[in-house]
């Protein structure tokens, strides 16, 4: 398994998930939104741990410090937007909008993923440690 790529694939599907349930907040009930909006969440937290796991996994870090913390930057905004939303009931006033604000985060946080955190990821890893990874994300979704 392309650890990278299968990050890729997983944050895509949330992407698409978290835009969808933005999209149709005026057209679904409330108990749907709320479900979706759940799920999305849950998701967002697994992604990130897995997200957090590559990178203690890789020890060469050198020189990439700042990406790291960027990185770790979007993922605490974007925790922060998801635990706001939670306390806004899904009729009040701030709900959709607060959705929409965290799916356009997470958006510019995958192209970040994309573009620049994980090719660097992957130029410092070992094959070792790839290895090691991707059979960490095979326990998971085997258990899961």
């Amino acid at each position: 398994m392309d650890v990278f790529e299968f990050l890729l694939t997983n944050e895509a599907h949330l992407a698409h998930r978290l835009n969808k349930t933005a999209a149709h907040y005026a057209d679904w009930t409330q108990d749907r939104v709320f479900e979706e909006t759940k799920r999305v969440l849950e998701g967002l937290n697994g992604n990130f741990k897995k997200e957090n796991a590559v990178i203690s996994t890789i020890t060469d870090i050198d020189g990439m410090e700042d990406i790291i913390a960027e990185a770790e930057m979007h993922r605490n905004e974007m925790r922060a937007d998801a635990e706001n939303l939670c306390m806004i009931h899904v009729d009040e006033p701030g709900f959709e909008q607060g959705l929409q604000i965290l799916a356009d985060k997470f958006e510019r946080h995958r192209e970040f993923c994309a573009k620049t955190l994980f090719p660097r990821l992957r130029e410092h890893a070992e094959p070792e440690e790839l290895e090691s990874i991707a059979d960490q994300l095979d326990a998971v979704i085997l258990d899961g």
